[in-house]
């Protein structure tokens, strides 16, 4: 036998007797394996030993077939029996009516009929199968509230409520129920009573109704099984008012977000049902087997299940359109949220502050915490194409949207946020990935991914133009862009972006900041000391800076570790308010620098809150006092940049 020369078999090629091959009948020997596993099939009926066989009978009819005249007697196709197996294409039919056939037709109709079995092969061995069927109901959408026949303790807040409900308990209907409400008694009483309104609105009733222990059912409209049972049927046009219901029903069962719906009929006239389309799905067993050189399929029904599909409408009032021409809001990518502030567009005055937290963020960055602990050989690269992070990504970037939506919706303004986004302390890189999307998102990149981005997110929407507000424009140069004396309208992608150098060490209140003035004053001075007086302040060009720490400097230290354990048991943090107290009236420029940052950003008082370690700002003038939350100074900080640098007068 041959063997390929590109073959990596060890065995060398089988030497054959030309003498004893050619007087061989290879039909014949394909003929007693047929034979041979045709008994075998006859004993063990399965898909396997069925398709080994047809593989064999395959091969024996084309070797045989090889044989056949260019035309064929008509008698050898049986085409009643080709008929009952397949269907012969219309353009063959004709061709297959004379006396005798093509070789070449013979074998195309030979083909299909083998095809065709292949076919059959699956679904005669199958163990099981499904029969599925529909039903559709036009104009027939009722559906039935049917009480629960049990009783009832309704919690006591419903009891003591001011709504209709609370009144409906109260009253005489209720008032020998202590021990339990019985559901279906008292569902008569409240359907048949004199003051029950027949009606899909927010009133006592309904809203016992809704309360109450019950289930939905359908009607299946099968007279020969029909019953009578207490119930009500509510369809769009409103509650039937009687108390029971006859027919063939159907308890409907699913997740209870499912049936919340359904309860919200009793009440919504917006909400309506429609046609509904009814499943069912019929399980067989089975069986194959061969007797008598027949083969015998038998299907036993087993497990059925339906299935409704049932279509709900409710009407939506009419949306406004929202504009952004009346606020200007300065919002602040924190580490634990956003902070934002909302100015009034034509006074600038501040209308509101505030601090959104977002759950999700503080999710991202203990996974990155987790994922950091394990060792990792390529951990940068890992941790940007994690897909577990880019999934908690992906759910802070929509949740910092729709916040920044919703502000924009609620106060109908344009946001300022920062270009870039720095020295964020925790999962700094998971979280700058995120603020990265979220800034592009409402301001201008000509990168077109950035563009691409912007635009799914605001239906196609690109740029606005505010409709009173101006700007200065701007000319690049050499040095770069330079502000020219020409006005024009404010451009908005729908938001507008500033540079974020010093938004979060300015103080909102006096509009200074301490670090820029401590480095402009004593900046030359690095190795070298600072001059400090007796108040602990040290001279700026804007004013004093004060240097406070957290005890008490005159304490020793024995009654300093006790305060400090006494906040420790607490979960407090100590705050700074006691002057800082240095040996010779001075200290080193760096150690001024650490002390001024570590007291202008601060943690809440409490330890236990999820908020940062730097939410406090508390500014260091002493003659200011500022403190507030960090992320609110700085919301305020990137408005008024954005005003001051970019809005004309």
């Amino acid at each position: 036998m041959y063997r390929s020369g590109f073959s990596r078999s060890r065995h060398w090629p089988i030497a054959i007797e030309p003498d004893k091959f050619k007087q061989a009948d290879p039909l014949a020997e394909i003929k007693n394996l047929v034979d041979l596993w045709q008994q075998k099939f006859s004993r063990q009926p399965t898909e396997e030993t069925a398709g080994d066989l047809m593989k064999l009978q395959n091969l024996f009819y084309n070797v045989r077939f090889q044989a056949l005249p260019d035309q064929v007697p008509n008698g050898l196709l049986e085409l009643e029996k080709m008929t009952g197996v397949t269907t012969i294409p219309v353009m063959l039919q004709p061709r297959l009516q004379g006396k005798t056939v093509s070789r070449e037709n013979f074998l195309r109709v030979f083909n299909l009929y083998r095809s065709e079995l292949s076919g059959l092969q699956a679904r005669i061995f199958r163990k099981k199968f499904i029969l599925r069927t529909k039903f559709a109901r036009v104009a027939r959408n009722q559906l039935i509230y049917a009480p629960k026949d049990r009783t009832w303790t309704p919690p006591s807040h419903l009891k003591a409520s001011q709504a209709p409900i609370g009144e409906l308990l109260s009253s005489e209907l209720f008032e020998n129920d202590d021990d339990g409400i019985p559901v279906v008694e008292r569902f008569s009483d409240v359907v048949g009573s004199s003051h029950f309104e027949a009606r899909r609105d927010f009133n006592g009733f309904t809203s016992y109704l809704r309360q109450a222990p019950h289930d939905w059912c359908l009607d299946l409209g099968l007279r020969s099984v029909e019953e009578q049972r207490p119930g009500l049927r509510v369809d769009k046009g409103g509650i039937e008012k009687t108390n029971q219901v006859e027919g063939c029903f159907g308890r409907l069962i699913g997740p209870s977000m499912y049936k919340s719906i359904l309860d919200e009929t009793l009440q919504d006239k917006g909400l309506e049902c429609g046609d509904y389309t009814l499943l069912v799905e019929q399980q067989y067993t089975q069986e194959t087997s061969f007797t008598d050189g027949q083969l015998e399929i038998k299907a036993t029904p087993d497990t059925c299940w339906s299935e409704l599909a049932l279509p709900v409408k409710k009407s939506l009032k009419e949306v406004q359109p929202v504009t952004l021409d009346q606020t200007i809001i300065g919002i602040d990518l924190g580490e634990a949220g956003i902070g934002y502030a909302v100015l009034d567009a034509k006074s600038l005055d501040i209308i509101e502050t505030g601090t959104i937290a977002i759950r999700s963020i503080r999710r991202l960055i203990t996974a990155v915490g987790r994922y950091r602990k394990r060792t990792q050989p390529r951990q940068k690269f890992q941790e940007r194409s994690s897909t577990a992070l880019e999934k908690l990504r992906d759910n802070v970037t929509g949740d910092v949207l729709h916040h920044i939506d919703s502000l924009c919706a609620k106060f109908q303004g344009m946001p300022v946020l920062e270009s870039s986004v720095a020295h964020l302390a925790a999962g700094a890189n998971q979280l700058k990935l995120v603020y990265d999307r979220v800034v592009h998102a409402y301001t201008y990149s000509d990168i077109d991914a950035h563009k691409s981005a912007r635009a799914d997110h605001w239906c196609g929407g690109d740029r606005w133009e505010h409709p009173f507000l101006e700007q200065w424009e701007l000319k690049k140069t050499d040095d770069g862009w330079q502000r020219t004396s020409r006005k024009k309208k404010v451009q908005m992608f729908p938001g507008v972006a500033v540079h974020p150098a010093g938004t979060s060490q300015v103080c909102c209140k006096c509009q200074r900041n301490p670090v820029a003035a401590l480095r402009a004053a004593h900046g030359e001075a690095k190795g070298k000391s600072v001059e400090i007086d007796d108040g602990s302040r040290i001279a700026v060009a804007d004013g004093a800076l004060m240097l406070r720490q957290q005890y008490d400097p005159n304490l020793p230290d024995e009654i300093k570790g006790q305060i400090a354990k006494t906040y420790r048991r607490r979960k407090e943090r100590p705050p700074f308010v006691f002057p800082m107290k240095v040996s010779g009236g001075r200290m080193s420029y760096r150690d001024a620098l650490h002390n001024l940052r570590g007291q202008l950003r601060q943690g809440q008082q409490s330890t236990r809150s999820r908020d940062t370690t730097q939410s406090i700002y508390e500014c260091a003038y002493a003659d200011c006092g500022n403190k507030m939350h960090a992320d609110e100074n700085a919301a305020i900080n990137i408005a008024r940049k954005w005003i001051d640098e970019r809005l004309a007068d």
